[in-house]
């Protein structure tokens, strides 16, 4: 019965993402369709995307920045909601710069992009 339980409800998660996921693709192509209506709209919207991407990019390394300083805090309080013991907990703690050194490299690589741009 348990197993039934836990099927529905995650049956449920999973259609209420994607509900999510299919309105938000709506919008999206609505705002889309309403752009492309004239060429100015268009530059006028790519030109709030370009400004709205730099924002967006300092937004990201400021938290990403804010993990890494509060990385101590975070294992901890994610340790105790999850019940690891002591060892577990500052074992995570010490991962903070392997974990930190993984995040920019794949933020220079795949988000930023920066070996496409030396290429070209």
């Amino acid at each position: 019965m348990a197993i039934i339980s836990r099927s529905r409800r995650f049956l449920k998660k999973s259609l209420l993402w994607l509900a999510g996921i299919t309105v938000a693709l709506i919008v999206i192509l609505g705002l889309l369709n309403v752009a492309a209506q004239t060429h100015q709209e268009v530059a006028y919207f790519v030109q709030t995307m370009s400004s709205f991407e730099s924002v967006a990019r300092y937004l990201r390394w400021g938290f990403l920045g804010a993990v890494i300083m509060f990385w101590d805090q975070i294992a901890e309080l994610y340790g105790k909601a999850k019940g690891f013991d002591d060892v577990q907990i500052q074992r995570a703690q010490a991962m903070r710069w392997r974990v930190a050194v993984f995040i920019i490299a794949f933020e220079f690589v795949v988000v930023e992009a920066v070996p496409a741009r030396l290429m070209s």
